[in-house]
């Protein structure tokens, strides 16, 4: 299952990039500063949801589940 994380730099979202990539899954993490030290296999996505929702929806095609 292809997943986008969003706030993937937070403690939280940090674990569960950590833990989608266990478990073989694809991970898009949202980050509103660039890549963070994201491990290996780590698609990163740039935006700020909150302030350009409009860029927002692109980030959603080809996934099948969004975490928030």
């Amino acid at each position: 299952m292809k997943l986008l994380i969003l706030g993937a730099t937070g403690t939280i979202g940090r674990e569960l990039v950590h833990g989608a990539l266990e478990r073989g899954h694809p991970v898009t993490a949202q980050t509103r500063q660039g890549q963070p030290g994201f491990p290996a296999g780590v698609t990163p996505a740039v935006f700020d949801p909150a302030s350009t929702p409009d860029i927002f929806c692109p980030h959603l095609r080809g996934h099948d589940a969004v975490i928030y």
